[in-house]
């Protein structure tokens, strides 16, 4: 297969394509039932999420996109790989703390909210969720009603902690003594739940520079200060309190979360254990071509190093929870993207005007300076040529910042082709904005 390097110097395939399929295959005839548009998109629902295809298919990755494709050439499509997405879970879990029967494998539901993944991963046996929002609570609670939900977003309006509170949510995140007066407040107001079942946990700043989105610049407490508001919490109520960190998102660096979790421990013994431990989410997932990261070995090596701090930092009844989004979902999910037009002109790299762009799955782009491998895919049977050039991107909308830069793509790429992103999960539909009105892409669920 022959390969170029694109602007950020990533190899990649230059005959990316369906693999040949059989004459049988390609004339299999097409069940627009099994495609049929689910009630959202009949309805043009503009609040709705992104809508999904009512019926899963059945087949390979890509018997499904030629299928799929064939059949609605002018439109984006995510391929959620079911089993891929729940094998992913249960392996996830298999590796964080097995032998301890107070440990947990949540999902940060911010990453992917979409209710089919929800659905699937509390099906694997993923019962605890982790909400940012009041509107993610009420989604969760629609959909797998028995999960148990935190509220771990640091810093809200009261009425939120109170609506979380009235859809049962007893678990809640705060980064200082103010905001825990203020959900104290809110839960003595919304919840008849009995203190001894609530938990409040403080999140303490772990600066990790090394992580591709270092969220400690924006959340967290000084260590000083959240050993003060849980010596408060421990002096004053009956709640059961804990301790939050997080490295960061897409943490290559296990280290990281081993100076962290000792940092956390030695704080919980200052105040005499804590019965909750969130250890956050950044699991590392492999987005480009020479990405080879295993989470499981990072997971072993965040269980070995909790295990020499659980003796002095746990009190009795403990919930010990670590909750990754990015690592569960990125890689069970493909984005395809049809091509809209390519315009030429002189002295410029030809311009290809795709149907999507930086306000619908790739804000990251401009938001983090994230890159996406791109990969220029063709279903019509034929190879592309070896010799690639320059292309410049642009997003679907009117908008001129609506642009991907200058990629690497084959000569003869043209109009008629597409735009594959591999491992596309995570927090690409569920940053989707409406602008020009725009509607999210559509799901289609598969079992190989």
């Amino acid at each position: 297969m022959s390969t170029n390097l694109n602007n950020k110097g990533w190899e990649l395939p230059l005959s990316w394509q369906c693999p040949e399929l059989s004459e049988e295959e390609r004339m299999e005839p097409f069940d627009r039932r099994a495609l049929s548009l689910a009630a959202w998109e009949r309805d043009q629902q503009p609040d709705a999420p992104a809508p999904l295809w009512e019926q899963v298919q059945r087949g390979t990755r890509e018997q499904v996109m030629y299928r799929t494709l064939r059949a609605h050439p002018e439109r984006a499509f995510y391929f959620l790989n079911e089993a891929a997405l729940q094998g992913q879970a249960r392996r996830l879990a298999a590796h964080f703390l097995p032998d301890r029967d107070y440990a947990h494998l949540a999902y940060a539901m911010k990453a992917n909210p979409h209710t089919r993944v929800l659905t699937l991963l509390g099906d694997a046996g993923i019962h605890v969720l982790d909400c940012s929002s009041v509107g993610e609570v009420e989604v969760a609670r629609a959909t797998v009603p028995q999960s148990k939900l935190m509220f771990n977003h640091p810093t809200r309006f009261d009425e939120e902690y109170r609506s979380a509170a009235q859809q049962g949510v007893q678990h809640f995140t705060v980064e200082s003594r103010e905001d825990a007066e203020r959900v104290l407040e809110a839960l003595h107001l919304a919840s008849n739940a009995d203190e001894k079942d609530l938990e409040l946990v403080m999140r303490v700043q772990t600066l990790n520079p090394g992580a591709a989105i270092n969220l400690s610049e924006k959340f967290g407490a000084s260590p000083e200060e959240a050993r003060d508001t849980l010596l408060w919490l421990k002096r004053t109520t009956n709640l059961r309190v804990g301790l939050a960190m997080n490295v960061g998102s897409q943490n290559t660096d296990p280290r990281a979360y081993e100076s962290a979790l000792k940092q956390l421990g030695n704080l919980a013994h200052d105040v005499g254990g804590v019965e909750v431990i969130n250890m956050g989410g950044g699991l590392p997932v492999n987005l480009r071509p020479e990405d080879d990261y295993d989470q499981t070995e990072f997971l072993d090596r965040i269980s070995h190093t909790f295990r020499t701090i659980e003796n002095h930092a746990l009190a009795p009844d403990p919930f010990v929870v670590i909750e990754p989004g990015r690592a569960v979902v990125a890689e069970s999910i493909d984005l395809v993207i049809p091509v809209v037009s390519i315009r030429t002109h002189a002295g410029a790299p030809p311009r290809v005007h795709m149907d999507d762009g930086v306000f619908t799955s790739f804000s990251d782009y401009v938001l983090h300076d994230w890159e996406y491998p791109l990969q220029p895919l063709r279903v019509s049977g034929t190879t592309f040529s070896t010799p690639s050039r320059p292309y410049h991107l642009w997003g679907r909308t009117c908008d001129s910042g609506d642009e991907l830069g200058v990629r690497e793509l084959p000569h003869d790429f043209n109009r008629n082709d597409y735009l594959w992103v591999l491992h596309a999960g995570a927090y690409m539909s569920a940053q989707a904005t409406k602008f020009n009105n725009y509607l999210p892409h559509s799901y289609i669920p598969y079992h190989p």
